[in-house]
């Protein structure tokens, strides 16, 4: 029974041995058919003139830029903007007029002032006039008093 199971052991590792052997051969004969295509083969390359074309496909997107150099522009008075020169990202000039505002709501105010500052010198006026006789009535009064507090009774 011994000689079987060596004749069993030897017969697989005979087949073992055949296989890797094919499988070994067919595998260089792939490497040199790859080799030899490879060599043989020209390559196919396409060649185009360079020039002026026509785009064909448009590319929209937003963007956000910010500028590290931002400046927060305010007027001193308040009103209605009746002219923006500028745009998003222009660039300014020192000195150059960025947006005019509607001058109605300061003249107005001016007006105003105008008339309070006229109402007051009218009050001074009046306070002045109405001054002389209550001047000279308190004076009169306190005459009154010193000359009965110094006669005899």
């Amino acid at each position: 029974m011994k000689a079987r199971q060596w004749i069993g052991i030897i017969v697989s590792l005979s087949i073992l041995i055949v296989i890797g052997a094919w499988r070994i051969n067919q595998k260089r004969q792939n490497e040199g058919e790859l080799k030899g295509a490879s060599k043989s083969r020209t390559p196919v390359v396409e060649a185009y003139v360079a020039g002026p074309a026509k785009i064909e496909s448009i590319i929209q997107s937003v963007v956000s830029l910010e500028s590290p150099n931002r400046v927060t522009l305010s007027p001193r008075t308040s009103g209605n903007l009746i002219q923006l020169d500028l745009r998003v990202g222009d660039r300014v000039k020192a000195g150059q007029v960025v947006f005019r505002m509607d001058p109605t709501l300061a003249k107005n105010a001016v007006l105003e002032a105008q008339a309070q500052v006229a109402q007051a010198k009218a009050r001074l006026a009046q306070a002045k006039i109405q001054q002389s006789p209550n001047t000279t009535s308190v004076a009169g009064q306190i005459d009154q008093q010193l000359i009965s507090f110094n006669s005899p009774s």
